[in-house]
């Protein structure tokens, strides 16, 4: 016989039986005896059907758009069926089933759910996607480069009120790396950043912000991203239409111990993911 190359898609493993996080020796102590017990009932078809822990794909996964915005749904089981809704309610057995790309010039909000000739359904997958317009860049006659920002020192456990603070210092810099001559202690100081960020692209732009600890993010007076809660590392994305050109930035960041760090990317349908350069920065 010949071999068979039908290709196939594998389908997640549930969590409670193989999880990385606890491919351990049988004699550490963290070791998941407990999920050997419960190997009956997950193999439970009923059971299976509940839990089973695969999603249908939406591309792109929701996001802002200008005129009009495809959406693909993808199934990792072959032979399957993809249903979905875009009024929020939960897919089943009637709703619309995904023959051809979706193309949309509205908001809309995207549920989407396989369901397999052997009964098993997936978890629902969820998506907005938002029409937007351009902001317009700011002119002015004269730009110098770099950041004006403003240093204060103090226990943060979460993003103060710098309006009500003294700052330490205030200086240029010329980026958000803030071991370069920023920061004046490991921990418990804050800064706040003002000035205008280029845009070199026209488009929607993707913005990824990473602090440690929080920070708020304001373009063109418009937060995009809020990582001002009190969790030690955290990873914001916000979306924004621009054009090319100088934008008012704003930008508040707090540390309250150990670890401080601050870096923006930003990615366009045309660019990939990339930081935010220091010939961007203006004041």
């Amino acid at each position: 016989e010949k071999p068979d190359y039908t290709p196939y898609s594998a389908v997640p493993a549930d969590n409670r039986i193989f999880d990385p996080k606890y491919v351990l020796d049988p004699f550490d102590p963290n070791f998941r005896w407990e999920n050997i017990t419960k190997s009956m009932d997950i193999d439970d078809p009923e059971e299976m059907q509940k839990q089973h822990a695969f999603f249908p794909k939406i591309i792109p996964n929701g996001g802002s758009f200008l005129d009009w915005q495809k959406i693909i749904l993808e199934s990792p089981l072959p032979n399957a069926q993809i249903r979905f809704t875009t009024n929020g309610t939960e897919p089943t057995e009637k709703a619309t089933l995904y023959e051809q790309p979706i193309f949309t010039r509205n908001n809309i909000e995207i549920r989407t759910k396989i369901f397999s000739r052997s009964g098993l359904q997936s978890q629902t997958g969820k998506a907005f996607f938002e029409k937007t317009k351009y902001h317009q860049p700011y002119k002015k006659d004269r730009w110098k480069a770099g950041l004006i920002y403003q240093y204060y020192e103090g226990r943060f456990d979460q993003m103060p009120d710098f309006e009500k603070l003294t700052p330490l210092k205030r200086d240029t810099a010329f980026g958000l790396n803030i071991h370069e001559k920023i920061k004046q202690r490991e921990d418990q100081f804050g800064i706040f950043f003002e000035g205008y960020l280029e845009i070199l692209e026209e488009g929607v732009h993707t913005f990824t912000l990473i602090s440690d600890d929080g920070a708020k993010m304001f373009i063109d007076n418009d937060l995009v991203i809020d990582n001002s809660g009190k969790d030690q590392r955290r990873v914001g994305v916000g979306q924004m239409a621009l054009r090319r050109g100088k934008y008012p930035f704003r930008l508040f960041y707090y540390n309250r111990y150990e670890i401080a760090s601050l870096a923006l990317f930003y990615k366009t349908e045309r660019t990939a993911q990339k930081l935010v350069e220091k010939k961007q920065w203006w004041h």
